[in-house]
């Protein structure tokens, strides 16, 4: 995240207008952050902490789980019960 903030300290001053460019940067600073916390607070919600220090990759299990969930009960597996 910070990575984004030295990117725009060294591209600021060689645009022509900086305050917009500051505005623009630290508004997209701002939107990553909170995109980025809301994933890590969903995710130790979800597992809890004692989890989320087992797992290798928790943000990717917590897709998994949902992306499962998602087309096991909304996608084909509800249709199954009109062929038996």
């Amino acid at each position: 995240m910070f990575q984004g903030f030295f990117i725009i300290t060294l591209l600021i001053p060689h645009m022509r207008q900086q305050s917009k460019a500051w505005v623009s940067g630290l508004s997209g600073l701002g939107v990553a952050g909170a995109l980025y916390l809301l994933i890590i607070t969903s995710t130790v919600a979800v597992f809890g902490a004692e989890e989320v220090k087992e797992l290798l990759y928790p943000t990717l299990e917590l897709a998994k789980q949902r992306i499962c969930r998602l087309i096991l009960w909304n996608g084909w597996m509800p249709r199954l019960s009109l062929y038996g």
